[in-house]
Formats: C-alpha cells, sequence, structure tokens
C-alpha cells in the first residue's frame, strides 16, 4: 500500500510542479473532474515509461516525463463541446500522445557535452 501511496504521490506532485499555473487555479479544467480523470487514465503509460527509461520512479524521473504536459489543450475549448467521460478520454489521449512523444526524444541530461574550443 506504501508503495502504491508513493507512485500517486510522486505522480501528482511532478504535475504540479510541471503546471502550476494550471494546478492552483480552480478555474483550470486539470482541477476538475475531467482532467483528474484523465490524469488516472495516463498513470499507468507514465508509470510504464519512466520506470522503461529511468528504472524508477522517483520524483525527479517523473518530471521528465510529465513535463510533456507542458503547451497541452487544458481548456474546455479545446475539447469541443464534450464533456464527462468523452471528454476525459479525449484528454488522456491527447497527454498519452504527447508522454510517447517525449520519451522518445532524447534526454538531454544523458546527452555526451562537446568541450567549448
Amino acid at each position: 500500500m506504501e508503495e502504491q501511496y508513493g507512485i500517486i504521490k510522486n505522480y501528482f506532485n511532478a504535475v504540479r510542479d510541471v503546471l502550476p499555473e494550471l494546478w492552483f487555479n480552480d478555474k483550470s479544467i486539470l482541477t476538475k473532474t475531467t482532467g483528474f480523470n484523465a490524469l488516472m487514465l495516463v498513470l499507468p503509460v507514465v508509470f510504464e515509461q519512466t520506470v522503461q527509461k529511468y528504472q524508477s520512479f522517483e520524483f525527479d524521473y517523473v518530471k521528465k516525463v510529465v513535463v510533456s504536459l507542458q503547451g497541452l489543450p487544458w481548456t474546455g475549448k479545446d475539447l469541443k463541446g464534450q464533456q464527462g467521460r468523452v471528454a476525459s478520454k479525449r484528454l488522456a489521449e491527447i497527454i498519452r500522445t504527447a508522454i510517447i512523444a517525449n520519451i522518445d526524444s532524447p534526454d538531454p541530461s544523458k546527452e555526451k557535452k562537446r568541450l567549448a574550443i
């Protein structure tokens, strides 16, 4: 049970740190049922991708994966009038696509640095 708590805590803390302007805005879709459900639907993908890439689900690694949430459509307008479960699933698919695209890009912290001459 403690392990599951740690996973959820690291995930939502990473989302909070990556999207503070949405996390602390009670009008944001992120803080509504649609946003919460979408994040929960995507949690297994985030977990799998983070563990595959970093062999860990520590906060800093989760944050590197969820950084791809920045710039996504976080307004109801972007979901074209969809509501409820349909909107949650649509938003989850948008998030999943962004995470998969981001995970395939190289980790800049692991790239070899060139010497400046």
